[in-house]
């Protein structure tokens, strides 16, 4: 078992995440929503890498801080072709739970006929990560770096409850990319999707 490490300048959100996570959960992140006082927990986050063939040997199990962290890939997984699984598990005071909302933030960029597709943008992937944290998680490949452009990117958690909100975050980075990686002027000013 691993440790996450702590986020860092890379986890930087767009003004837009940071609207639509306040917009989801209906108030100022640590502050009163009304006249009942409503809480801010925070989720921990585990992240698992296994395959079928001992391309990832041992299985890999990473766990962030309470609220989440940062993990490098490309001190987990190897290069070369093969095809690896991933899930994503997030817990509340050691319970596994399900989440209402998970905001994907990209950060390697993705130029298409001459333009810039993904950095400073954000998508909404509520029911793709589903898959994501079933037990069987998803497959990816390691072949020219498939996982990256899928994977590398922040993840930000949202659960509502009556009183309680929780939230989590989630940063996958792969230094083997660092030329492909968004600027973090993209990150904060670049209109999301």
């Amino acid at each position: 078992m691993l440790k996450a490490e702590k986020a860092g300048p890379e986890s930087i959100l767009p003004p837009a995440v940071i609207d639509a996570v306040k917009k989801e959960i209906g108030k100022e992140v640590g502050k009163e929503a009304s006249s009942e006082k409503e809480k801010t927990a925070f989720m921990t986050v585990e992240v698992f890498l296994w395959d079928h063939h001992g391309v990832v040997d041992p299985p890999v199990k990473v766990i962030t801080s309470v609220g989440g962290g940062r993990v490098d890939l490309s001190r987990l997984l190897p290069t070369g072709k093969a095809s690896v699984q991933l899930r994503v598990r997030l817990l509340e005071g050691g319970e596994e739970i399900s989440v209402d909302k998970v905001f994907f933030i990209p950060q390697l960029s993705e130029v298409k006929d001459g333009k810039e597709q993904n950095c400073g943008k954000y998508f909404e992937i509520t029911h793709y990560f589903k898959k994501i944290s079933a037990e069987d998680g998803v497959k990816t490949y390691l072949t020219r770096g498939i996982y990256a452009s899928s994977f590398v990117g922040t993840y930000v958690f949202v659960k509502k409850g009556e009183k309680e909100t929780a939230l989590a975050h989630l940063s996958l980075v792969d230094d083997r990319f660092e030329g492909r990686r968004c600027s973090l002027t993209a990150s904060k000013e670049a209109p999301a999707k």
